[in-house]
């Protein structure tokens, strides 16, 4: 079984991992039942069709207030808000990163990379508080769900794309095993390694890592990419009049693509699947509070199954 673990190291990544039992299930199976590890599959069909019953899964009436930023200041400022997340990441690791055990990567050494990214981040934002808390106005849109509903509807809405973004993690994988014979470690991101390592002995560390990747992460890459690209992407001159899907492939693929230097090809395919799945519940919902909840379930779901 395929499972996507969406986690912060420096920059928010997805790692695609294999759970434990998976070899040990592989050599008990015989040819004829080796089919039940494609379980995904099947549920995968069974939550698309679940999607397309839902009113207005096509998005022809999004329940978005307008924004106060314009499309140039706000696709200015996510870049600005990249690069000082990389700056603080870099301040971060010079002047506050522990020395390395054993010449690896450890979640005391992760911990101020991620904080250093957000304060930088953060920093920018700040400088720009006019872009960020600009005044939002209902302009002929549909109404908004109430936050609790909204929540309600992210936690709902990751119990249909975990199992269609586990599936395509599978399919992915399978196909570039078959094609290239690129094998996949276990577990497939350091973090991941470094949080099932930590929980043989628990620490503060991985308390506040947990804390950090289950809360602090959605949120703040909920507002940068939903909140700030794709509403920016969605008001572009260019995308007026186009469907609300076009902004949120675009936001998707951008999103994938940042991980591009540390997720392999699988995890590629399923974060960009994962993204469409944030993008869609805040352009239906209108709540960001919708997407982080998500994002949050999806988060707590992995650290979860790593540790346990």
């Amino acid at each position: 079984m395929l499972v996507l673990g969406f986690l912060s190291n420096g920059q928010p990544v997805i790692a695609a991992v294999a759970t434990n039992d998976q070899g040990a299930a592989i050599e008990v199976l015989d040819s004829s039942s080796e089919w039940l590890l494609w379980w995904t599959i099947p549920v995968a069909i069974v939550s698309l069709v679940i999607f397309t019953q839902i009113p207005d899964w096509r998005l022809k009436k999004t329940r978005l207030l307008e924004s106060g930023f314009s499309s140039s200041a706000g696709l200015l400022l996510f870049a600005a808000a990249l690069i000082g997340g990389v700056l603080g990441a870099s301040i971060a690791t010079h002047f506050v990163l522990p020395p390395m055990e054993n010449g690896g990567n450890n979640l005391a050494a992760t911990l101020p990379i991620m904080v250093g990214n957000y304060v930088g981040q953060g920093f920018v934002f700040l400088l720009v508080p006019g872009l960020i808390l600009g005044r939002k106005q209902s302009r002929g849109i549909g109404r908004r769900m109430s936050w609790w509903r909204a929540v309600l509807a992210g936690c709902l809405g990751m119990a249909i794309a975990m199992p269609i973004t586990l599936a395509v993690a599978q399919v992915a994988g399978f196909l570039i095993e078959l094609s290239t014979g690129q094998t996949f470690d276990e577990i497939g991101h350091g973090t991941l390694l470094q949080i099932k390592e930590a929980a043989e002995h628990p620490d503060l560390t991985l308390v506040v890592i947990a804390i950090m990747v289950v809360i602090v992460t959605p949120i703040w890459e909920e507002v940068l990419y939903r909140g700030m690209l794709q509403e920016s992407i969605r008001k572009h001159p260019l995308a007026r009049g186009e469907s609300p899907w076009t902004a949120i492939v675009i936001t998707s693929l951008i999103f994938a693509a940042m991980h591009g230097g540390v997720v392999d090809f699988r995890g590629l395919f399923a974060l960009f699947v994962l993204s469409l799945g944030f993008g869609w519940i805040y352009m239906r919902t209108g709540r960001l509070t919708a997407c982080i909840a998500m994002h949050a379930a999806f988060n707590a779901f992995n650290i979860l199954l790593v540790i346990l």
